[in-house]
């Protein structure tokens, strides 16, 4: 074993992480390590005592832990951290966590319960180092965790698949079509996409223009769009097309002109990412993480989460002249070539090597993608 080289534990939930939170781990030498290894519960109903039982023997048993230098988590697992306060770990292994996904957001609107909310900050106060996926997680995470908290700030990229299929997308932008692109199918994930939100907005705005069209992409249950819709007059029903899940995305996209995706707390976004890039005009709620690259196409286009501003805002963006939604258009691929699968991984390497740094190991990263 080469000792000069960092070995990275990557913790992740039963069901795999994010794919693209996955390359990042393995671009930094991570390997896969699923969170419930010993007492399986994460993935299927289980009591709460059958979930604490398994944060302690998971954190007694960890294979190989003194293989590791890092332990890195995808999220705040409360039995990554027990390791440190069970004392599993010396004192020159290091717990980081990787916050991805709505958690931050959540603590900070009190989604959470209590005692979750109590548990889930405590945890993340233990990581030795918290990285974000977005500015907009880094700065709820500086406020709840106080100033001695070592935050880094990474961004999610554009999958490699979609660069190349998504520059040749040329968007109708004389037409009235919005896109949205986003699964559920159901539960929180409809709150926290901000799809009733987004069909609200849209039902506002069909009332001045009835030339509006929503297409949604994404796996969604019948009775979740059913439930969405029985609000809504017939109007708003016929111009809403839900098409489900898609392997040819640029079918859609060469049909939009704006990509609205209001949500509550997502860490960042691809999807908007992926329609900047295909030269659709994003606009996205404020406590969405990709507003950081929408803002550099226009601030405007970053809304908060009332539905009569978005409607308002997309009235908006649909009555400006044609040669100005070229120039949004335009400026909107062109940011989007900031944010590649490849830069993205580059950003994460450095951030990686810092923190760790930080931390006061000078090892080598060693890639594993």
């Amino acid at each position: 074993m080469n000792s000069s080289i960092l070995k990275v534990a990557y913790v992740h939930g039963r069901t795999g992480p994010h794919p693209f939170q996955g390359k990042l781990a393995k671009s930094v030498g991570g390997e896969y390590i699923v969170v419930d290894f010993k007492i399986r519960w994460h993935d299927i109903p289980s009591s709460r005592f059958r979930r604490y039982l398994s944060w302690i023997v998971c954190a007694l048993t960890f294979p190989n832990k003194k293989k590791y230098d890092v332990f890195l988590a995808a999220g705040p697992h409360v039995s990554v951290v027990l390791m440190k306060v069970l004392k599993q770990l010396s004192r020159n292994q290091k717990i980081i966590v990787h916050l991805g996904d709505e958690t931050l957001y959540f603590l900070h609107s009190n989604k959470y319960s209590k005692l979750t909310r109590r548990l889930l900050i405590w945890a993340i106060k233990k990581y030795d180092a918290v990285i974000c996926e977005g500015k907009m997680g880094a700065q709820i995470a500086g406020t709840l965790l106080g100033n001695e908290a070592k935050i880094y700030t990474v961004f999610a990229g554009i999958p490699k698949e979609h660069n190349e299929s998504n520059k040749i997308v040329i968007p109708n932008l004389k037409s009235k079509n919005i896109i949205f692109m986003g699964h559920g199918p159901s539960g929180l994930r409809t709150w926290y996409k901000g799809l009733d939100l987004m069909l609200d907005s849209f039902a506002l705005a069909l009332k001045n223009d009835i030339e509006l069209k929503f297409i949604i992409i994404g796996d969604w249950d019948k009775d979740v769009i059913e439930q969405l819709l029985n609000k809504y007059d017939q109007k708003v029903s016929d111009a809403v097309q839900f098409v489900g899940a898609t392997n040819n995305l640029s079918d859609y996209l060469n049909q939009g002109s704006l990509y609205l995706h209001c949500a509550r707390g997502e860490a960042f976004g691809i999807t908007i990412l992926i329609a900047m890039l295909a030269g659709l005009v994003p606009m996205v709620s404020e406590w969405t993480g990709a507003k950081q690259a929408v803002e550099e196409v226009n601030p405007d286009l970053v809304v908060p989460l009332d539905s009569a501003i978005i409607a308002k805002r997309i009235l908006w963006y649909f009555n400006l002249p044609e040669e100005e939604k070229k120039k949004l258009s335009d400026s909107s691929r062109k940011i989007a070539e900031n944010y590649t699968e490849e830069k993205a991984i580059e950003k994460y390497q450095a951030i990686f090597k810092q923190a760790t740094s930080d931390l006061g190991i000078t090892k080598n990263i060693s890639s594993l993608i």
